[in-house]
């Protein structure tokens, strides 16, 4: 499989007419009509990624890098290419997913956009199979915000999920005192809250500044549609500012009974140290191995002294008890 995953010309009334990605590559021939509506979704991980890019938009090397970046966040900036976009999407890949969020990379002018993805993404079936029924996107404004829009629905299902996950917990808590948490549990919510914040804040900003982007292309309905997702995605930053705040409250009451038992224990330990500090006294210097010890010659001496260490022992409860210690 080449560079190229799919290509198309849109023909502006919902529809595509779908393009040979092989040669696509081969052919710079084989290249739609500049004026055509074009659209090319391009694999990051093909070899050739970069140059089959460059030669398709025509742009420069450093619009080409930002594209290609291997660490990105969410942006949207003007270039002399066109407008340069990088949103986040839910990764809905199946296996071990090390990236729970991944990226798409667009570049985007009046009659071509150019999108490059590293792993397969629901949103791009979404417009194959919309454009295939007739029921896709009719101008370039509409096909930008149609990606945004199929990116940011699907981050519903990992908000719904981190809430699931939250509400087991606090159904387990039934005390309310954080005792039947699993630490464990909480840290790794609070790990994955941490994590989408770090990307739906820059996502928040990028689909700002697209909704302002002065583009020929992009209609006021696009505007508005895109300013709709940027509320979503701003109801979803929210969500998980109330989930942080609810694991907090979790992890906080763990810690202060974790706290409060281990205060009682000591508490205990202390009392128990306190009561036979003057017994050990007592009987540690009437063992001491030398002459004179008082009553070491009478048969009752024994009982005397396990009597007065008894009194001792009571009177000390009864000190303990009247200064509320116990």
């Amino acid at each position: 499989m080449g560079a190229i995953l799919y290509a198309c010309i849109l023909d502006g009334r919902g529809g595509a007419q779908v393009l040979d990605p092989q040669t696509l590559e081969k052919d710079d021939e084989s290249l739609p009509h500049p004026e055509a509506m074009t659209w090319y979704h391009v694999d990051y991980m093909a070899p050739n990624a970069r140059d089959v890019v460059a030669r398709l938009s025509g742009a420069s090397y450093g619009t080409v890098e930002a594209l290609f970046a291997e660490n990105t966040r969410p942006r949207c900036d003007t270039v002399a290419e066109g407008m340069l976009l990088n949103l986040r999407g839910v990764n809905f890949n199946e296996g071990p997913q090390e990236h729970p969020l991944i990226s798409t990379r667009m570049l985007a002018t009046e009659r071509r956009l150019i999108t490059i993805r590293r792993y397969y993404m629901l949103a791009f079936e979404d417009l194959r199979e919309g454009l295939a029924q007739g029921r896709g996107p009719e101008t370039m404004g509409t096909l930008v915000s149609f990606i945004a829009e199929r990116l940011t629905a699907r981050f519903s299902d990992a908000l719904e999920r981190l809430e699931d996950r939250m509400d087991t917990i606090e159904d387990e808590d039934d005390t309310g005192d954080g005792v039947h948490v699993a630490p464990a549990e909480l840290t790794d919510i609070r790990q994955d809250i941490a994590y989408l914040r770090r990307f739906l804040l820059p996502q928040m900003t990028a689909l700002t500044r697209l909704a302002a982007a002065r583009e020929p292309w992009l209609s006021e309905d696009n505007r508005t549609e895109i300013r709709q997702d940027l509320d979503v995605v701003t109801r979803y930053v929210e969500g998980l500012e109330e989930l942080r705040e609810r694991a907090m409250i979790i992890q906080d009451a763990a810690r202060h009974a974790a706290a409060e038992r281990s205060g009682r224990t000591m508490y205990l330990l202390s009392l128990v140290a306190g009561l036979f500090l003057p017994l050990g006294f007592v009987t540690g210097l009437l063992g001491v191995n030398v002459g004179g010890i008082p009553g070491a010659d009478k048969p009752w001496a024994f009982w005397a002294l396990v009597g007065g260490l008894v009194g001792v022992g009571v009177l000390q409860w009864v000190w303990f008890r009247t200064r509320k210690w116990i």
